[in-house]
């Protein structure tokens, strides 16, 4: 090899190293790249092509509605004071009820709560325009979401968004299983522009930052973490993701008689930063969930039957809505009527009393007599009372379902349930 060969070849390595080492070999060659994430709340506008910088100021402010974590109102026990609450009422189911229900309302009993909730109806209920945010269908299924966009520009320009939704469904499948599942369900891809979201990466995970008492241990299962990029999750078959929680009975406060275990859930979904972009990573914290599990002698699994170390059960620690209605097609009509006769002229009720205050028509005025018996607990969920008002409205005026809601919020405590008895109104 001749001197002139090996000059030049070291003057090309030189080169190559001088390049790689000047802020001009980096995203500068091809412009000023920024990529900008936010975490924006469910419901609002879509977006449609490469955002103008009007249109990012908008997200900004968008952004600031779901900032932090937050737990919704109906939130009770110890996680009501963990986290902010938001301002309005969660959505709510209404049950169905059949012609035949209606034909006959004295055979009819109010229908179990439900424990599951599909995916369809949790997009249904919060990801529309004006929805709520968070989804209370019972205390045993309830759902959250949260949509992460990020904004793609050259030297100022915008040359790209992308987009995709996040929705985590909450259920306790079975009453006399102490096993908690979380759903995540990663949806509503959107992309405009060449840019390179093979290296925008996702990481879901299901996070238990607080637990009451401090000392209890859960056992988890299911196939978070996970971490994929933007084009790798669009091509799934289903972005389907699962979260099991657990925590065994023995371990809650309560000295044995209640055993109770509560939590703090919070779902985190973190867009990265892109290599050969600029821009942070940005963090997005969809409603804090609140499971609790129990052991209290009182549920329908007090022992565990032949499995000890699965007794009592688990649920979610929120004011769950019970539907009355005084309409003539109303099964529960008599009830409600009933309940509504109380509230509007309680002195008219038995016994005579001048000074009569009926419980749970404000919720600064909660009911509090508890059920024992343990076939109430069978067929429904401890709920609250109808509205004297509205014939066909929720049990209590939405915007008055405040935190003096909860009869008790110290985790040593059970909450007090609320009663499912009609005679103990009036």
């Amino acid at each position: 090899m001749s001197m002139r060969r090996l000059r030049d070849g070291a003057l090309a390595a030189t080169a190559v190293l001088m390049a790689a080492m000047t802020p001009a070999a980096s995203a500068e060659d091809h412009g000023d790249l920024e990529r900008v994430s936010y975490v924006l709340p469910l419901g609002i506008a879509e977006l449609e092509g490469p955002v103008t910088a009007d249109a990012i100021g908008v997200l900004g402010e968008k952004a600031e509605l779901v900032s932090g974590g937050m737990t919704a109102l109906e939130t009770v026990g110890p996680v009501a004071g963990y986290a902010p609450r938001a301002a309005t009422a969660s959505a709510a189911a209404t049950p169905a009820v059949s012609r035949a229900q209606r034909a006959a309302p004295a055979a009819v009993s109010y229908p179990a709560p439900a424990r599951s909730i599909s995916l369809a109806e949790c997009q249904a209920k919060i990801d529309r325009p004006g929805g709520e945010k968070f989804y209370v269908k019972s205390r045993f299924a309830v759902c959250t979401g949260i949509r992460m966009t990020s904004t793609w520009s050259r030297n100022g320009a915008p040359v790209g968004t992308s987009e995709t939704k996040v929705f985590i469904r909450g259920t306790v499948p079975k009453e006399a299983d102490r096993t908690m599942k979380f759903d995540y369900d990663v949806v509503g891809f959107k992309k405009v522009g060449a840019i390179p979201t093979d290296r925008e990466m996702y990481r879901i995970e299901g996070t238990i930052p607080k637990v009451w008492p401090a000392s209890a241990r859960k056992t988890q299962g299911g196939n978070l973490p996970v971490t994929k990029s933007f084009d790798a999750l669009r091509a799934m078959p289903s972005a389907h993701f699962t979260h099991t929680v657990r925590y065994a009975p023995g371990q809650g406060t309560g000295a044995g008689a209640a055993d109770v275990v509560f939590a703090v859930y919070q779902p985190v979904i973190t867009a990265s930063a892109v290599p050969g972009w600029i821009g942070a990573p940005s963090i997005g914290k969809p409603f804090m969930l609140a499971p609790r599990w129990d052991a209290a002698k009182y549920l329908n699994n007090p022992t565990g039957g032949s499995t000890p170390a699965n007794k009592g059960s688990a649920s979610f620690s929120y004011l769950a809505t019970l539907h009355y209605s005084t309409k003539a097609t109303a099964p529960e009509r008599g009830a409600a009527a009933h309940i509504k006769k109380a509230f509007t002229t309680p002195k008219a009720t038995q016994p005579p009393n001048g000074d009569k205050r009926i419980p749970d028509r404000a919720s600064t005025h909660p009911c509090t007599a508890s059920t024992s018996m343990r076939s109430a607990a069978r067929t429904t969920e401890p709920r609250r009372s109808a509205t004297a008002a509205d014939t066909s409205a929720r049990t209590t005026p939405r915007a008055a379902r405040t935190a003096t809601s909860t009869p008790s919020q110290r985790p040593t405590r059970e909450p007090r349930r609320r009663t499912t008895t009609r005679t103990r109104r009036s």
